[in-house]
């Protein structure tokens, strides 16, 4: 069993609105191998969404985390919350989660427990006492993806980058029509891909840029519970975030706001390029750099000029990244 983090296997689904005929094939090193990985990957991120519910336990621990995430001393001691204590002081909190007749269910665990089927999830949420006023946050999601091997994955999202190179957008529309017309169908009733440009330089290098728009409308006859979600949540929030090097190098930029998603990237056979200059490889440790608000009732809450640590996960069983924010950002909170 080979698992990816779940982040990653999000990113799958942002291969679909750019993906070329080449893409399945990455799957695998041969046809009934990728048909195989293909469908335990996505057949697992269907079942993670799939009538998801959380036991009583899990759920009060779930709210309680939510609630005092920014005042962790009234977590601290709260036996209701935590599943294991160390003898450094650190809690955990641990969530195992399994598909099972028809529902996605999460449930509090003593202790880590294996990946054993397609869609099984561990959750761990550990927190850290350092001194009185000082806590220390730590959350890992593991996701189980079938048969597909990392370096698999690997191959999906490098074919993913290359599909892009030396072509127009028109070409881009056909081939992701022609290749995913179910998933282009289905993305199409809460997404429309409002812009789609991609330009190759005398270098080699690929600009592109995606504007997204996000339009729950579409699906409220439908959908009116997950269509009032996306207006009271997605379409309000506000995000920019960007990965820069040690030298200043801008490596990729996004944003969202008012349900206007943008993503500009530069690649060159398939693997990322700076945003401007030479293209290189990639550092496996970049700055990631955040703004972040939300609306909660009448109240804007979120960050600003959040800094941490980016780093990327490559190992023979694990694509993933690993995050870590030790600077305290600037707070965007009610005035109360």
């Amino acid at each position: 069993m080979h698992k990816v983090t779940l982040a990653l296997a999000h990113a799958s689904i942002v291969a679909m609105l750019a993906a070329c005929a080449g893409v399945p094939a990455a799957f695998g090193p041969t046809p009934a191998t990728a048909r195989v990985n293909a469908d335990g990957l996505f057949g697992s991120l269907n079942a993670r969404f799939t009538n998801v519910s959380r036991t009583p336990r899990y759920a009060r621990a779930r709210e309680l985390l939510g609630r005092h995430a920014l005042t962790p001393s009234a977590l601290y001691n709260d036996s209701t919350v935590w599943t294991a204590y160390s003898t450094d002081g650190t809690r955990t909190l641990f969530g195992d989660a399994t598909a099972s007749n028809g529902r996605y269910v999460f449930t509090n665990v003593p202790n880590s427990t294996p990946l054993n089927a397609p869609g099984d999830g561990r959750h761990i949420v550990r927190l850290r006492k350092l001194s009185d006023s000082d806590y220390e946050w730590f959350t890992g999601v593991d996701f189980a993806t079938g048969r597909i091997t990392a370096n698999d994955f690997n191959n999906v999202i490098t074919r993913w980058l290359a599909s892009s190179e030396g072509r127009d957008a028109r070409a881009i529309r056909a081939d992701y029509s022609s290749t995913f017309p179910r998933t282009t169908a289905a993305l199409g009733k809460l997404f429309t891909l409002d812009t789609l440009i991609s330009v190759r330089g005398a270098d080699g290098v690929n600009t592109l840029y995606v504007g997204v728009h996000l339009t729950p409308n579409t699906i409220r006859a439908t959908l009116p519970d997950y269509a009032q979600f996306m207006d009271k949540y997605a379409n309000r929030a506000k995000l920019r975030f960007s990965l820069v090097d040690a030298s200043g190098a801008k490596w990729l930029d996004g944003a969202s706001r008012d349900g206007n998603i943008t993503l500009k990237l530069r690649s060159r056979g398939g693997h990322f390029a700076p945003l401007e200059g030479a293209p290189r490889a990639m550092p496996d440790t970049l700055s990631l750099r955040l703004d972040m608000t939300a609306k909660f009732g009448i109240f804007t809450v979120g960050v600003e000029r959040l800094t941490g640590e980016w780093v990327n996960v490559r190992s023979e069983h694990e694509r993933g990244w690993s995050m870590r924010f030790t600077k305290e950002p600037s707070w965007v909170l009610p005035p109360a």
